[in-house]
């Protein structure tokens, strides 16, 4: 069981764990910075008014730059004025004369242009009226979720079900209510975990794989709600990571990825050494 993680995996857990300390260490220097910099800001200012008021002038007659009216004497008012253009009145118009031939070109032009936006326009709003039309199951679904106490039920009557195919659905129904209605799962964890468990040693591949997602959902949206059920949740993972399946193994190493990424640290530690890892 000792060899059943990667090197690799146990690698990325203690950086992990150093990361962490890290980064709180990092965050009580930068408090202490930014402590010593507000200190420091604040006797500036109050240096800096102390400066100004000893530099303010005694009297209202005094001239200095504090001087509320500016000297106006030395601004030159003869500024010369623009020349206005002449228009001829023999000419009809200012603006440049095109041939009737190339007034009808141009013309041709704008209509071109003009049904092509068109076009472009109307085949916009066909491809967003097309957007729109969603299938019947995926309006059951949305229609299901707005009651999630019976959307649970039936997530757990289809996985209780013998047939795989009625499992993977309700198991896809389950990590719908994770992503949406985390509440109504953690209502109700301890009994989702051991049925999780239960369908992670199926010997059906698709149905424990499943499974194993639906843990990675768990850990990924509950997060430290979770804490309660390290120790179960870890064994098992770590059971199914011995497998020989590369395939098993890989989604067993996500998974425990995501737990430590989300869980309390400490705890999952606690729960990788008691399961074996």
């Amino acid at each position: 069981m000792g060899q059943s993680l990667s090197a690799s995996f146990r690698l990325r857990i203690q950086q992990k764990t150093q990361e962490k300390i890290e980064q709180k260490e990092r965050r009580r220097q930068d408090r202490e910075n930014r402590s010593r910099q507000q200190d420091f800001n604040n006797n500036n200012n109050n240096n800096g008014d102390t400066q100004y008021d000893n530099d303010m002038p005694t009297s209202s007659t005094s001239t200095s730059r504090y001087s509320s009216q500016p000297d106006l004497s030395t601004i030159n008012n003869d500024i010369p004025s623009a020349p206005r253009r002449q228009i001829d009145p023999n000419k009809n118009s200012i603006l440049p004369s095109f041939p009737t031939k190339q007034r009808s070109r141009v013309a041709k032009k704008f209509m071109a242009r003009s049904q092509t936006f068109n076009n472009r326009r109307d085949i916009a709003t066909n491809e967003q009226h097309l957007a729109f039309n969603r299938s019947s199951s995926e309006d059951r679904t949305l229609e299901q979720l707005r009651n999630p106490d019976h959307v649970y039920r039936e997530a757990m009557e289809s996985i209780a079900s013998d047939d795989w195919e009625q499992k993977c659905s309700g198991l896809n129904l389950l990590q719908l209510l994770i992503a949406q209605y985390p509440d109504t799962i953690t209502q109700n964890l301890h009994q989702v975990v051991l049925v999780l468990i239960q369908e992670v040693k199926n010997l059906r591949s698709q149905v424990a794989r499943f499974a194993l997602s639906t843990f990675c959902d768990m850990f990924k949206h509950l997060k430290r709600n979770m804490d309660i059920e390290l120790d179960l949740t870890t064994k098992a993972i770590i059971q199914k990571s011995a497998e020989s399946n590369e395939f098993f193994r890989s989604d067993a190493e996500k998974c425990l990825q995501t737990m430590v990424d989300n869980v309390t640290l400490q705890k999952a530690l606690q729960a990788l050494i008691a399961g074996g890892a």
